[in-house]
């Protein structure tokens, strides 16, 4: 598994999506990872960040202006927790 740290690490990195806003689609910070070499699956990945969200360790945001954003960005990116969909998650910047 990958440590919030790393996690937050490459959500900093991430240049495309909305990121002026201080969000990263889900799969760019899994790219960054992948890039890097350590990133799990991107089903495995999502179900930590489920789990770190849960344990409010990281931040997951819902989708509200879908029509803005490309299709795939979402579709690559989505995940539930049954009752919420996330695309994005919240860029912690560096202290």
């Amino acid at each position: 598994p990958c440590s919030r740290e790393k996690i937050q690490r490459a959500a900093r990195q991430v240049t495309k999506g909305p990121v002026g806003v201080g969000l990263a689609f889900i799969h760019h910070v899994w790219e960054i990872l992948k890039m890097n070499g350590e990133a799990p699956s991107l089903d495995e990945f999502k179900h930590q960040l489920l789990e770190l969200s849960r344990q409010n360790q990281v931040h997951l945001e819902r989708i509200e202006a879908p029509y803005a954003f490309d299709p795939k960005d979402i579709q690559e990116s989505q995940i539930s927790d049954g009752q919420t969909a996330f695309a994005f998650m919240r860029i912690e910047r560096a202290a």
